[in-house]
């Protein structure tokens, strides 16, 4: 029975130790920066797509992207506006090391068209009406003065010794 434990124990470990080493043979780590060819300024947020997949990455404040990749052959896109977008063919392979890919973007100009906006808008509908002086006199009005007429209105308020709010 000792004997069986041991098999046991030995059988459990090999096929622990290959799935992990497997498992850190299915994906390889593609690095990189983008920068402009001219400055070698690096590239903020610049795309890099694999082609044929929805999958891809952006790169930092920096121009550094980073990527993980299953063995195979891709085609990788960097692509960036005002830019001349490149792509790459990328073969990775099982026991390879992790890729370092920099990439040098060369700028273009962004051509435009004229764009013309034109607005229209409605004269203001505002009723004009012209009180002579001598005409003030004869309205009716409730309140004395002009002060207290004034304190009536929406908005308007008077601070004096008499107000009654706080």
């Amino acid at each position: 029975m000792d004997f069986e434990k041991k098999v046991l124990y030995l059988a459990l470990y090999f096929i622990l130790t290959g799935t992990v080493y497997s498992s850190s043979l299915q994906q390889i780590k593609v690095t990189g920066k983008i920068v402009d060819s001219i400055t070698k300024k690096p590239l903020v947020n610049s795309n890099i797509i694999i082609v044929n997949q929805n999958s891809g990455t952006t790169s930092d404040e920096e121009g550094n992207y980073q990527l993980l990749l299953s063995p195979g052959k891709y085609i990788i896109k960097f692509d960036v506006m005002g830019y001349q977008s490149q792509q790459k063919i990328v073969s990775i392979f099982p026991h390879l090391k992790p890729m370092i890919l920099n990439i040098n973007l060369e700028p273009i100009p962004i051509k435009g068209q004229e764009i013309s906006i034109t607005a229209f808008a409605d004269e203001p509908k505002i009723t004009r009406y012209e009180l002579p002086p001598a005409k003030m006199r004869t309205i009716a009005n409730p309140l004395p003065d002009a002060l207290l007429s004034l304190k009536t209105l929406p908005g308007v308020f008077s601070g004096n010794d008499q107000s009654t709010f706080y």
